[in-house]
């Protein structure tokens, strides 16, 4: 096998800065992996389909609206940034047996909450092991009004869309300036978790 592309390296070295910008240096085949595994789960999602597969007229409508296609052709841009995101929620998850210490408890009780929903899971590459996405965390232990926060999200969301959800501005939490906060900011300032709930149900 030849040396990788010139194009590719210069990918790579921005990935590895990423990581390292993010606490995380070292980590470019853990998110390889994770992206790789990510992509294989999601196949069907993520490869667009051939030219000798066209869209209907209605189909094409219905993804434009959407914003996942310009000129009848299928853009893959949305698919994978939701891909590269995955990855890094992977690659900066915390062990589960290392979240269990921080909290307190024993292994079984995330695993019982990791299935009834009121903490986030994701599996790490290999797909053998459950880590937890750090940003139900502070320094202190749990983000204060996880469990309420959680309880607003249907059960089929996947853990990307959760962590997206929790990062992003939302234009009914206001701070003092009367600017948007992310759901993560204002749980962590102790808001209130129901108004976080609410806005949960509709992702």
């Amino acid at each position: 096998m030849g040396a990788p592309a010139p194009e590719l390296m210069r990918e790579l070295e921005a990935l590895g800065e990423s990581l390292s910008r993010a606490g995380l240096s070292g980590r470019e085949t853990y998110v390889l992996r994770a992206t790789s595994a990510y992509l294989i789960e999601h196949a069907e999602e993520a490869i667009p389909l051939s030219p000798n597969e066209p869209l209907r007229p209605e189909e094409l409508e219905a993804l434009a609206a959407a914003g996942i296609v310009a000129e009848g052709e299928i853009d893959d841009a949305p698919m994978l940034d939701v891909v590269a995101r995955h990855a890094a929620l992977v690659a900066s998850a915390i062990p589960l047996a290392e979240a269990a210490r921080r909290l307190d408890v024993n292994p079984s009780r995330l695993r019982q909450r990791l299935q009834e929903g009121s903490l986030v899971g994701v599996r790490d590459p290999g797909g053998r092991s459950w880590l937890v996405p750090a940003f139900q965390f502070t320094s202190e232990g749990e983000l204060p009004g996880l469990r309420t926060a959680l309880k607003g999200i249907r059960k089929d969301a996947r853990p990307v869309e959760i962590d997206s959800f929790f990062e992003t501005p939302q234009p009914d939490l206001e701070d003092e300036e009367g600017g948007a906060m992310t759901p993560l900011a204002w749980l962590r300032r102790s808001g209130d978790p129901e108004i976080v709930r609410g806005l949960a149900q509709g992702i």
